[in-house]
């Protein structure tokens, strides 16, 4: 029988042994490739959290947008208040709110998605009708128009039948365009087109039965309240005060129910201010909606930006003196300059314009006004009666170097709809919280 030999191989036989060195470069590339693995997986799936988020937010900010044209797209004046899911969707929801803010309305919206929301906070004011708004209107009281000076008045007018005529003051003839008028001209009425008055005694009645928050303010308190919280109501009471190094924005309603003073050192932003006899003192600067009960007076180099509101609320039975708005000298105003219309004789009430007076908006003065010299109205301008006075003589219907150019007037300016040239398109008049 044939015998089959096996030769025994050693352990330590080099022709059957593993290098060291061979070992460590393989499990070292093994771990290489085990961390390039790992950081594709971990990279692939942060940047799969990073889109969703973005996508996520990108749908919240479609939602947002959404939302506001919705608010932008309600008709009236009426509050509302709507919490849901947009058309067409099932998890997006949004939160709806929209309310008067004197003049202007406000509009919030939330839009949700869980735990993620965005939010903003803007207010809203319609469009002009360019076919309803004149540079110049003067109610028809059967006398001419008087123009003297370097006046200059360009866009369409409603002026009284007896028309536009040249006049001589204080050895001045005038000295502009003979066409006195660069637009159409048309008859006036013996009134002015009404304002929506039911809406301003609306929002008077609603700042009575408000709940007051605080009642005091003191030199250098600081106040800033986002719309989406509570309304802070600051009753003053009949107290006269005269206000210094305070700041005051967002939501907030202060109310006097007498004299109350404003001085320049003093930072109002996007408030309300109503008081019976209110005082802006010289040089403040400021924005928001500046309103007297009874008299509204501005110290001369007043600015307000836009978009401002300055007026007068009166009462429907007039008691006590006259209402009365006053600007001196050099007071700039961008925004909306008015006296409501009331049951007594509009000649009572009056307006008086101080010298260098800039107007960048509109004027509703349906009582006297007085114009001083060089007076400048990049907007419209309409009034009962228009006086120039000249040491103790008052000239009726006469306009002293005046400058009235509705195409001075942004394009992008918009109204309150409580007057008769706004339209009911309404726009985003001011971005007040984006966050």
């Amino acid at each position: 029988m044939r015998k089959i030999a096996f030769k025994n191989i050693n352990a330590g036989d080099s022709q059957g042994s593993v290098p060291g060195t061979a070992l460590f470069i393989v499990v070292s590339l093994s771990l290489v490739i085990a961390i390039l693995c790992s950081s594709i997986i971990l990279t692939a799936y942060y940047f799969k959290l990073q889109y969703q988020k973005s996508e996520r937010w990108n749908l919240l900010e479609r939602n947002l947008h959404s939302g506001l044209a919705l608010l932008l797209s309600e008709k009236g004046d009426k509050d509302s208040l709507s919490v849901g899911t947009l058309p067409g969707t099932e998890d997006d929801s949004v939160r709806l709110e929209r309310y008067s803010w004197g003049l202007w309305r406000i509009g919030l919206c939330r839009s949700f998605i869980q735990k993620d929301t965005l939010l903003a906070a803007i207010s809203i004011a319609p469009s002009m009708d360019s076919l309803k708004t004149l540079t110049l209107y003067l109610a028809d009281e059967d006398r001419p128009v008087s123009v003297c000076g370097n006046t200059f008045i360009r866009g369409n007018a409603s002026v009284p039948v007896a028309g536009v005529q040249e006049a001589y003051i204080d050895n001045r003839a005038y000295t502009g365009d003979k066409r006195y008028i660069l637009g159409k001209k048309q008859k006036s009425d013996r009134h002015l087109p009404p304002i929506d008055t039911l809406r301003l005694e609306a929002w008077k009645s609603y700042v009575q039965n408000l709940k007051t928050t605080d009642t005091t303010l003191h030199r250098g308190d600081s106040l800033n309240v986002s719309f989406f919280k509570p309304l802070r109501v600051i009753r003053l009471g009949k107290k006269a005060l005269s206000l210094s190094q305070v700041y005051l924005s967002g939501h907030v309603l202060l109310l006097s129910d007498t004299i109350l003073k404003i001085d320049s050192t003093c930072h109002l932003e996007n408030v309300i201010v109503m008081a019976k006899d209110l005082r802006l003192q010289h040089g403040f600067r400021g924005k928001g909606q500046f309103t007297g009960l009874r008299n509204l007076y501005l110290e001369k180099n007043t600015l307000l930006d836009y978009p401002s509101v300055l007026g007068v609320m009166t009462h429907g039975k007039r008691l006590g003196p006259s209402p009365q708005i006053t600007l001196e000298r050099n007071c700039r105003l961008q925004g909306v300059l008015f006296l409501q219309p009331s049951t007594y004789n509009s000649l009572d009430a009056f307006m008086d314009l101080g010298k260098k007076t800039t107007i960048e908006g509109m004027v509703y003065a349906p009582s006297r006004i007085r114009l001083g010299d060089s007076c400048r109205f990049d907007g419209g301008f309409y009034a009962h009666r228009v006086l120039f006075s000249s040491g103790s003589t008052n000239f009726e219907n006469f306009i002293m170097d005046a400058r009235m150019d509705i195409k001075g007037l942004s394009p992008y300016y918009l109204t309150s709809s409580i007057f008769p040239w706004s339209t009911s398109n309404n726009q985003i008049l001011q971005w007040l919280e984006r966050k």
